[in-house]
């Protein structure tokens, strides 16, 4: 348990992903077989899966900790109540029960603030250390986030960097390759990201230097065609969904009774408008809005979109009918009549004179 000073140093996915980075490393360290991930999480603004933020550091932390499988998960709008956290967190809070912790005062100096805050984050980690069996740790103010500490920047190129930037600009292109390196090995469903490593003939560098080792978990999912079954309604039990035994047969049992429904509860949700369309360029996405398509294919399909464009830019009839050059708009298309001199000359009419006919209109 990690505990934070809110005002001078608040917790964002890049912590919460700094302090899983520690985490997972000591619990490796006991135990190097350790190679899946599952996460539970609430769908707050930290964990929220409509950023791609979230998307950015659960995909360096599988690739950092060289896992197998990260599986990032939450209950849906309504259903916090079953999250294991909200279980954790009961006991913990009633142990605080007539325990006083010092505060600042209310006139105190941003110096003193600190002062009060280490000096209470100490005393409720040492009372949390002596009641249960959580290692609690205080987050420093001053302490450096390490190793990932560019949340600000990547939020601005994620959101907010034009075509322009992500072509040119070297770090805009570094975080590009980072995504295009993530997609194939990810999925991206409602309420759920997962992420895998390479199966198969066609191996990625990445995969190949690191192969997998979960071989239980690797015969799980090869039982459900690769990746982890949707939720699959039972058939004899309406309201109910399907057991895992149901739905992944028993362990060294080839038969199973049903066969996973991969994409039902996903159509469905594409039916209500929940999931605005997949992404057809290859990767496993679903995106929730008109917006999040275009973004998406812009950061993860970069070149399969300048080709996209110029296919349109070519039928909306940018072209020169001299020489054939397709220009990528009308200004540059202009440009290039005017340097290479393929300006089309119109044979005009002669222009009929105006005096003359109301002179002879006169004389009748």
């Amino acid at each position: 348990m990690y505990n934070r000073f809110e005002k001078y140093a608040p917790g964002s996915t890049m912590t919460h992903a700094n302090d899983l980075k520690e985490i997972i490393t000591k619990e490796q360290e006991k135990n190097p077989k350790k190679k899946c991930l599952l996460l539970v999480t609430d769908n707050g603004c930290d964990w929220s899966q409509k950023s791609l933020l979230t998307y950015m550091y659960l995909g360096r932390l599988w690739r950092d900790l060289n896992l197998d499988m990260l599986v990032h998960t939450t209950y849906r709008a309504g259903f916090s109540k079953y999250n294991m956290i909200e279980h954790r967190w009961a006991p913990l809070s009633h142990s605080l029960a007539a325990v006083t912790l010092p505060g600042p005062e209310p006139d105190s100096s941003r110096n003193e603030e600190i002062e009060a805050y280490t000096k209470a984050a100490d005393m409720l980690s040492q009372h949390w250390d002596r009641l249960s069996n959580v290692e609690c740790r205080t987050i420093k103010i001053d302490e450096e986030p390490q190793p990932y500490n560019d949340k600000d920047e990547l939020h601005r190129m994620l959101t907010k960097a034009g075509v322009t930037e992500l072509q040119k600009n070297s770090d805009c292109i570094s975080v590009r390759k980072e995504l295009e390196f993530f997609a194939p090995h990810s999925i991206v469903r409602h309420n759920q990201e997962e992420f895998y490593k390479c199966r198969g003939p066609n191996v990625c560098d990445h995969c190949k230097e690191n192969p997998w080792q979960s071989e239980k978990m690797l015969d799980l999912l090869e039982r459900s065609h690769g990746i982890l079954a949707s939720p699959t309604p039972s058939p004899y039990f309406p309201g109910h969904y399907l057991t895992a035994i149901d739905i992944y047969g028993q362990p060294g049992v080839n038969d199973r009774r049903f066969v996973p429904q991969l994409n039902q509860i996903d159509e469905e949700l594409e039916k209500m408008g929940i999931i605005h369309s997949k992404c057809k360029n290859g990767c496993k996405f679903e995106l929730r809005s008109k917006n999040a398509e275009e973004r998406h294919l812009l950061l993860f399909h970069m070149e399969l979109r300048q080709r996209m464009m110029r296919r349109k830019r070519s039928a909306n009839n940018f072209e020169c009918a001299v020489c054939g050059h397709v220009a990528e708009s009308k200004w540059l298309l202009y440009q290039h009549k005017s340097k290479e001199g393929h300006v089309r000359k119109y044979n005009k009419k002669p222009r009929k004179n105006v005096e003359s006919d109301s002179e002879s209109d006169m004389e009748n």
